[in-house]
Order: C-alpha cells, then structure tokens, then sequence
C-alpha cells in the first residue's frame, strides 16, 4: 500500500478490501500463515498369486484376481512384495494415513520379518495404518517352502504375538457361519447380513463389526491408536467371486481414511 489506512478492512471470498487515507482501494489476497497442505493418504493393493500349481491360497485364484481388478479399478495402487516394503518402512517416518489391502490374502516375509511387535507390518500398523485381511490371518500359515508357496503347517500364536490379538484353532471346521453386524459394523458401511469364519473372543479387538451365531467376533478392527477407523480390519470374504459384493466392503475399508 502506498498510503496509511486507518479504515476497517473487509474480507470476502479469501480476499481483504481496505481504502487508504489517499483515496486508493486495495484488494489483498488473504493466506493462512504457517500452514502447509495435508497430505493425501494412499491405498495400496497387493495381490501375490500362486507361486506354483501346489501353492496354498485362501481364494481360487479367480477370486483373489476379481479382489485385485476391483480395487485397482477403483484407484489403489498395486505394489510388488519390494514396493511394499518400502511404502511401509516410508510411512512409519511419516505417520501419514493410508490403507494396505491384501487381495488374495497373502503377504510377503519381508513385512512380517520377525514374530513379535517389531515385525515391519505392526510398526506400519502402531504409525497410522490400515491393514485390511480377507480371510483367517495370513501369519498364522508357515509355509514349507516359500518358494513354492507349499503350506508346512498352522501356528495360531503368531497374530498373537505380532498383532496382539489372540486368535483360537477354530471350534467349528465345516465352513462359513450366519453373521449379523453390529450397530458399529453398520454404521461402517456393512450390510444387514455377514459370514463368519475363524471368528475370534470380542474381547481382544477395538471394535466388533459382526459377530456370528456364536457371539464371536466374526468381522472386526483393533485400533493401534491411530484415528478412529485405522488399524488391523478383519473381514471374510466367499471364496466365490461372483457372489461377492465388494462395493460396501469398500466403504469399510475406507472409513477412518482422510483422501
């Protein structure tokens, strides 16, 4: 300004009118001093498929690859077990929001490097991540050879030790159970109806999202004490791709996710 003002000024859509002692309107642009824009959070996809025709895997590999396309389609990034990697150990600097989906419910060594809290996947998880599992927890397969992808055996003390959730040999080995959502699980985004599978004690995670005929904790979120939503999301899927509606499992996963 060329002249002092003693006028009051006036501020309207992001810009500042005043009038200085000399006759001249001024409009100046108003900023927020110290402020930086946020930072979008990312969703990633990783999806790993069978490494040989004796491969175990959750899914048929038709409906690991539905999982895939629907979520790259819908702007997830896919990553590799490397990118993966290092998209983790990058976000545990930064503590930014984001969201890891396992398409065929399977991960790689490398984020799962030791059976305890320092595993790469729980610091990802304790520094505001999402990650999201399809089936029973992917830890609890040791496989003989990971080569191949040939399963050896189970170990269900490992999520325990990694995640800090308790997960059981499951009481029932018949297949899927009848599933209701709770109030949470509604609100969430998840439908009136739900399957179970693997269901664990309700008492060991966040919040129940379904719970099965039993009164387990057939879908669910413990929080790491990240923003509400954020966390180790178990869901169950069908193993039948085209009875699967991934549409409102979308919107569960991305509750709590700032974009």
């Amino acid at each position: 300004m060329g002249s002092r003002s003693f006028s009051t000024p006036i501020v309207s859509d992001g810009m500042v009118y005043t009038c200085a002692d000399d006759g001249t309107l001024y409009a100046l642009e108003g900023t927020s001093a110290g402020t930086t824009k946020k930072s979008s959070s990312r969703k990633i996809l990783y999806f790993e498929g069978n490494k040989s025709d004796k491969a175990f895997s959750n899914f048929p590999l038709s409906t690991g690859l539905f999982i895939k396309d629907y979520f790259k389609g819908a702007g997830y990034e896919l990553m590799d077990a490397l990118t993966l990697t290092e998209f983790m150990k990058s976000q545990i600097e930064s503590k930014t929001t984001s969201v890891v989906i396992f398409a065929d419910n399977k991960i790689p060594q490398s984020i799962a490097n030791e059976r305890s809290e320092n595993a790469l996947i729980r610091k990802y998880l304790n520094a505001n991540g999402k990650v999201v599992f399809f089936a029973p927890n992917p830890t609890v397969y040791i496989y003989n050879d990971t080569a191949t992808g040939v399963l050896d055996s189970l170990d269900y003390e490992i999520p325990g030790k990694i995640f800090g959730v308790k997960h059981i040999e499951p009481q029932f080995s018949n297949g899927y159970y009848p599933a209701i959502p709770t109030k949470e699980g509604l609100r969430f985004g998840l439908k009136t109806f739900w399957t179970g599978f693997y269901a664990i004690n309700p008492d060991e995670v966040t919040t129940v999202l379904a719970k099965d005929e039993f009164g387990m904790a057939a879908a669910w979120l413990k929080n790491y004490g990240g923003p509400e939503g954020t966390g180790l999301l178990q869901l169950t899927l069908g193993r039948i791709a085209s009875q699967i509606d991934l549409a409102p499992i979308k919107a569960v996963i991305e509750q709590g996710i700032e974009w």
